[in-house]
């Protein structure tokens, strides 16, 4: 890397980038012993666009021209930046992979966008959310599960169908929760999964889904009247709750 490039990379300020994304953010939950849930404010602030406010244009573009554009920039800056939610259609003979992801600032984390490479120039890390202390476990997954309720329509994350969802399956769990409900919602994703996915066959889920705590004739019954669009009778409510729900995240 150019001396230039090194010069550049030196005037980013992460204490300005921090102050200029918790400006694009708004408390949605306050936890009981002071932590914070955070989301962002609209859909338009994007850090890897806030990383670059104090460049010229033109001094991001002798930038670009030494590093691999947003994505090694935002590896180079962003402190414990990590995948958090992984989507991906490995079926498509177009492949591509998309979700969300995290850093850490100071005492608070942060929730980014991680657009599929071929959008990633027109949406970079859009910022989506926060949580804090940055050390809390309560807060972060308090935080992952709101920014999934909030953005999973318009960034196409579970239950909205890809093919495959790589993520922490008790967070993705909460999530769903909310968003699908009661079991009738559990039962109409799994009828549309088996309708959607040419490589989803009933037989195999039930394969996946029955174990030593899911008596396979149980779990046989209560699929085959999701795939109706059913609720299965004659299952105990709590055990049909709990199959329809790993047999649902079985489907990812």
């Amino acid at each position: 890397m150019s001396d230039t490039a090194e010069a550049l990379l030196g005037r980013i300020d992460l204490e300005d980038l921090r102050r200029r994304l918790d400006a694009a953010l708004r408390t949605v939950r306050r936890l009981r012993y002071g932590g914070r849930v955070l989301l962002a404010k609209g859909d338009r602030t994007f850090v890897g666009e806030e990383l670059l406010a104090g460049l010229s244009d033109d001094e991001r573009d002798a930038l670009f021209q030494q590093i691999g554009g947003y994505t090694d920039l935002a590896g180079r800056l962003l402190p414990r930046r990590r995948w958090e939610l992984t989507c991906s259609n490995p079926g498509s003979m177009a492949f591509c992979s998309w979700g969300f992801g995290s850093f850490v600032l100071g005492d608070r984390g942060y929730f980014f966008e991680e657009p599929d490479f071929d959008t990633l120039g027109e949406t970079p890390y859009r910022l989506l959310g926060a949580w804090e202390p940055a050390d809390s476990e309560a807060a972060y997954e308090a935080a992952w599960v709101e920014v999934h309720v909030a953005w999973w329509q318009e960034l196409w994350l579970p239950p909205e169908r890809g093919s495959m969802a790589d993520g922490p399956k008790h967070l993705l769990l909460r999530a769903l929760e909310r968003i699908l409900g009661g079991d009738e919602g559990w039962a109409r994703a799994i009828r549309w999964s088996l309708q959607d996915l040419e490589y989803l066959e009933l037989d195999d889920l039930i394969e996946w889904t029955s174990d030593e705590s899911l008596p396979r004739e149980a779990v046989e019954t209560v699929l085959r009247a999701a795939a109706e669009g059913k609720l299965a009778e004659g299952v105990p409510a709590r055990l049909r709750r709990r199959i329809l729900r790993e047999a649902y995240l079985a489907t990812w």
